[in-house]
């Protein structure tokens, strides 16, 4: 997956797909070229969302979730109003996550 920084002459990088999406909610970096399309890394290319179109429940399934870094964990909690400063490791936050979720 190819991004690029929100700013004048920044040339496009390429990322795995967790790395794209945590810099992509940042806000500073856009995707850039073909194959910018918003899927996930196991989802095959025909099953794919169009471009822009969030998760059905708008959150990432389990197995992504489990992918995710105790960081990027916390930040999506934050994102979605769920509070997590109890949580004493990754699993209680994506429990925290899913049960917001339900």
């Amino acid at each position: 997956m190819q991004v690029r920084e929100k700013r004048a002459g920044a040339d496009p990088v390429s990322m795995d797909w967790h790395q794209a999406q945590t810099a992509l909610q940042t806000g500073n970096f856009e995707l850039v070229g073909e194959g910018s399309g918003e899927r996930g890394p196991d989802q095959p290319a025909a099953q794919s969302p169009s471009p822009g179109t969030p998760p059905k429940n708008g959150l990432p399934s389990g197995d992504e979730l489990e992918r995710m870094t105790r960081a990027e964990l916390d930040t999506l909690a934050a994102e979605r109003g769920v509070d997590v400063s109890q949580a004493k490791n990754k699993g209680d936050v994506i429990d925290a996550l899913q049960s917001k979720q339900a």
